[in-house]
């Protein structure tokens, strides 16, 4: 079994593909794009092809937002998905031995050995992405809700201070 790591950044992501005995198989970047999302694919194809084995899951930090776009790239595609919680990445970095100072390379490292040094973390569900009317509707609650928070603010905001300019 393959397991791939991806240390995930605004403009780019660091990808790291380790085998079950912690060998690594590769190690790249690709642009956070269409353009580097279909490098990895066609990457991660090759490096299946060549080894005869299926990648098991791949492993991410959810930083910031900018995990989104290759996670959802990669469902698409059948690749099953796993977050994993940084001071968890923290936890297996110290107990591993490899230092307490955080680098990209250790971090996606960690992330593509979490399966082999944690392996318990394989028995958690990956997200399931709601579909687009829920997510519609619970943007359009939002925005109705945000506007009578704002309306509310402003006419208590009125009551104590008139000349408030809002």
């Amino acid at each position: 079994m393959l397991w791939v790591g991806v240390d995930t950044h605004l403009k780019m992501h660091r990808i790291e593909v380790r085998n079950d005995l912690g060998d690594r198989m590769w190690r790249g970047k690709i642009g956070n794009d269409w353009k580097g999302y279909n490098m990895l694919l066609e990457k991660l194809r090759i490096i299946m092809k060549s080894n005869s084995q299926e990648i098991g899951a791949v492993f991410m930090n959810p930083t910031a937002n900018y995990h989104a776009p290759v996670k959802a790239f990669l469902e698409r595609e059948g690749f099953r998905m796993i977050l994993v919680d940084a001071r968890i990445s923290e936890h297996l970095r110290i107990t591993n031995n490899l230092g307490k100072e955080k680098s990209d390379d250790t971090d996606v490292s960690i992330l593509a050995s979490t399966a082999r040094l944690m392996p318990k973390i394989l028995e958690r569900d990956s997200h399931e992405r709601a579909s687009l009317s829920v997510l519609t509707r619970l943007a359009e609650s939002i925005g109705e809700n945000v506007t009578r928070i704002r309306n509310q603010i402003k006419s208590d905001i009125a009551a104590i201070f008139p000349e408030y300019p809002y």
